[in-house]
């Protein structure tokens, strides 16, 4: 059992970093107050995607054969005349181990698939970041195009200067949220199956399962911003308010602990100096 159980997290651990990076993803938003502001990232995803798709095979290659030069300068550097004694007995003693029992001995096509994939949302996230800079800094102010494309799914709180979603995207923004974690799981499955397959010489053209969770993301993260019945301030003695509670049905329970001490109902409070 305790090899079984081995065997599952060995091959569930390539996947872990991306488990890690789509929940970093998730994070990496403008805030929710502002979240109109990010209706060009789904735009900026899909033109990284194309390109991605474009140079991605390219990029995939550069990295075999980069890891592959890895064990050769490991040897040679393990090799190397020039070395201080006292660096070379280190390098010998921790270097050659890792040499032949690790690096020589790696299935360099089975995990270069999982950098690659790695690298492309690490990528894709200072790609993101500059963009969200911008955005952020753009439209603080009026303009035609965001009023024209965000203004389709949100609308402006006059009453406290802010874009809140409209009510009627709830439902699909709940949906999208469904769809992107499903979407995670599947890219994951994806990555395990792929990975293997390629490694095996089965699969001849290499797929990349983050571009998936790049696009449905920025749909859900763009939709994910706040309604007006959710934008509630709690600001000390603040007289406006945005959520009515009703409390009477606590009055019962008042008065069981407190007595003939709770004010009867429609008692009026007159305090005079």
């Amino acid at each position: 059992m305790t090899n079984g159980i081995l065997e599952v997290l060995k091959t569930l651990a390539p996947i872990l970093p991306f488990l890690i990076l789509c929940f970093i993803n998730k994070k990496i938003n403008l805030n929710k107050n502002i979240r109109n502001r990010q209706f060009l990232m789904p735009i900026f995803a899909l033109i990284y995607v194309i390109v991605c798709m474009i140079l991605m095979n390219y990029a995939f290659d550069w990295l075999m054969s980069l890891a592959h030069q890895v064990p050769k300068w490991l040897r040679a550097i393990l090799n190397a005349s020039w070395m201080p004694s006292g660096l070379e007995s280190f390098l010998r003693r921790y270097g050659s181990p890792l040499y032949h029992n690790f690096l020589q001995k790696l299935d360099w096509e089975y995990w270069i698939f999982y950098v690659a994939n790695i690298a492309g949302m690490l990528i894709y996230f200072i790609y993101k970041g500059i963009c969200l800079g911008f955005m952020r800094v753009r439209y603080t102010k009026e303009s035609a195009l965001h009023d024209r494309l965000s203004g389709a799914f949100y609308e402006y709180f006059t009453e406290k200067s802010v874009w809140c979603l409209k009510d009627n995207y709830t439902q699909p923004r709940l949906m999208f949220k469904v769809v992107y974690y499903v979407v995670v799981v599947i890219a994951s499955i994806l990555m395990l199956v792929t990975g293997r397959l390629y490694a095996n010489m089965i699969l001849a053209d290499i797929y990349f399962p983050f571009v998936g969770v790049v696009l449905i993301g920025e749909l859900y993260f763009y939709l994910d911003g706040i309604t007006k019945n959710e934008y509630t301030t709690i600001l000390g003695e603040d007289e406006e308010s945005y959520k009515v509670v009703n409390y009477s049905l606590l009055r019962k329970y008042l008065r069981n602990i407190f007595g003939d001490k709770l004010l009867s109902e429609n008692t009026n409070v007159n305090s005079s100096t």
